[in-house]
């Protein structure tokens, strides 16, 4: 036998067989003995990641004025990992995203078994991602998948898609979103009204709100996994985070809004907390994350009040926050 790869994504396999699901996250296999000839460990690992496909993981929604793609899921363990090691095969001396970690998650192990199945941990929502590493994960899966990098730094140039995020600096001037509405548009993290649309699922009240208190019910169990109200009993999470995909999803088939972990978003506020003192000790960018996580109690997950603000510094991150993709349409 030869050596076996570990491929992960959504489209076909070497093999030319499509997974059972192309939708849902699936690990394939990948023997070197499948490929003709004489091949090179890289030759087999570049021939899986021109296999690799996030595309068909993404849902088109339109509402009003507003039409973009989203995510099925939040980003995963697994896609992380993917992206992180075509980055150590790819960036080289470029250094483009050399900042961005190894799989960062603290529930990387020990999975939980729901309804009697063993869980994946693999397909459990990557967590304590700083807010500038999201950003920039987006422009490297971008750049896998031949698409235009989104995020730039507030020096935007010509060589936008080049622009290594640095945490220390980035949190303070911010990361822009060119939301650009060309084909070759790449991936990147929601803007607010973006998030809300899709969380909403279509279902909306005469007034415009939420038909559902969480994003696709109005009992939390069934769409999102929570703490509960009391943070006596973990709620359905059981104080860890789950595999994505098993709850019911909203009515546009996105899972886990309001549940598992809440999700960053784009837009930031600049203020000085001291209107009297405005120099740099006074300054704070405010970043924010959308939803619910297991570690947020179900009245802050509900879509009328799931907005949870963070002033700390660059690299701030936490167990409850991961991120889902979004991506600009013509």
């Amino acid at each position: 036998g030869g050596k076996t790869y570990v491929f992960m994504g959504w489209s076909e396999n070497p093999s030319g067989k499509t997974s059972p699901s192309p939708a849902e996250p699936v690990v394939t296999s990948v023997d070197s003995q499948l490929f003709s000839g004489k091949v090179s460990d890289d030759a087999v690992l570049y021939a899986c990641y021109e296999r690799f496909s996030y595309m068909s993981n993404m849902v088109t929604v339109e509402y009003g004025n507003a039409r973009f793609q989203v995510s099925k899921y939040e980003t995963t363990q697994e896609v992380w990992d993917y992206v992180y090691e075509w980055i150590q095969q790819n960036d080289g001396r470029k250094q483009r995203y050399s900042h961005i970690p190894a799989n960062p998650s603290l529930f990387k192990r020990d999975p939980a078994i729901t309804n009697g199945r063993l869980e994946d941990v693999r397909k459990r929502p990557v967590e304590r991602v700083a807010w500038p590493e999201a950003c920039s994960f987006c422009n490297a899966l971008s750049k896998m998948e031949g698409l235009q990098p989104d995020h730039y730094d507030g020096t935007y140039s010509a060589n936008v898609n080049l622009v290594c995020f640095d945490a220390g600096t980035i949190w303070l001037k911010g990361i822009k979103s060119r939301c650009s509405k060309t084909e070759d548009a790449g991936y990147r993290i929601p803007l607010v009204n973006e998030w809300k649309i899709a969380a909403c699922g279509g279902n909306y009240k005469p007034d415009g709100s939420s038909l559902f208190k969480y994003s696709g019910s109005d009992d939390i169990d069934e769409v999102g996994w929570n703490r509960g109200d009391d943070y006596s009993n973990g709620g359905n999470a059981r104080e860890m985070t789950h595999q994505v995909g098993l709850l019911a999803p909203n009515g546009y088939g996105l899972y886990d809004m309001t549940g598992n972990v809440i999700e960053w978003r784009m837009e930031t506020d600049e203020v000085y907390v001291d209107i009297d003192n405005m120099n740099a000790r006074s300054y704070k960018n405010f970043k924010y994350a959308l939803g619910g996580g297991w570690d947020t109690s179900s009245t802050r997950s509900e879509l009328s009040s799931c907005t949870h603000s963070f002033t700390s510094g660059a690299a701030w991150w936490s167990p409850n926050v991961g991120f889902r993709v979004f991506r600009s349409l013509p």
